[in-house]
């Protein structure tokens, strides 16, 4: 698929270290490779979806599919943007931001993963407060959300690190069991005082700002 077919494969969040876009469908495969030979955490999955499973010999499928039914189900009033976070031009982790129904309730929510060999040097905060600048300053989000299962330090660390106030429990099915999940709230005049000190370029942004439901 072609940028003239798809206005997102252009739209690029440059942060000081990372460049934040959808991935090719060559790339994805790459990602699926990488994190099959990285990995993205121990033996604690931190996450409720346990994606990461590397062993399942569909993997590599499965993370093509993901992404294939993020574009495909995109909406303007439902809206998955599922970038991959590339470092000097190779991936390392994904970032997302996602909303429904932003133009009556300008909120979003975030997501992500970081490969555990480049885990610790700040990226993970980075990735998050790149699509966050994006979300406040470009998409003029009111607020932002994120989800984290309860005893997952890294992310909740990195929420609380941008502003992010706790915002109470949600139950949540993992595999089979119930588990728990902590939610994080963020307003913008919180990211105001919080965001940390840096430029954002953002690329091809206007060719596509009425697929976020602006226009």
């Amino acid at each position: 698929m072609t940028a003239d077919l798809w206005p997102l494969f252009n739209l690029r969040i440059k942060t000081p270290r990372l460049e934040l876009r959808l991935p090719a469908d060559d790339e994805i495969a790459k990602v699926a490779d990488v994190v099959r030979a990285t990995g993205v955490h121990d033996e604690t999955i931190p996450f409720i979806v346990d994606w990461t499973n590397s062993s399942d010999p569909k993997f590599a499928q499965s993370i093509a599919q993901y992404h294939w039914s993020r574009r495909a189900s995109w909406q303007p009033s439902e809206w998955h943007f599922e970038t991959i976070a590339f470092l000097d031009g190779e991936p390392v982790g994904g970032q997302s931001l996602e909303a429904s129904d932003f133009a009556i309730l300008r909120q979003v929510s975030t997501g992500s993963w970081l490969l555990k060999s480049h885990q610790g040097l700040g990226l993970g905060k980075e990735m998050r407060a790149g699509v966050l600048e994006f979300g406040f300053t470009y998409l003029d989000a009111l607020e932002a959300h994120s989800e984290s299962r309860v005893g997952n330090g890294g992310s909740a660390g990195v929420s609380k690190s941008l502003g992010y106030e706790h915002n109470g429990f949600k139950r949540a099915a993992f595999g089979d069991q119930i588990d728990t999940e902590d939610r994080w709230r963020l307003t913008r005049d919180r990211w105001k005082a919080h965001r940390p000190d840096f430029k954002l370029d953002v690329e091809g942004f206007e060719d596509c700002r009425s697929m976020f439901g602006l226009d």
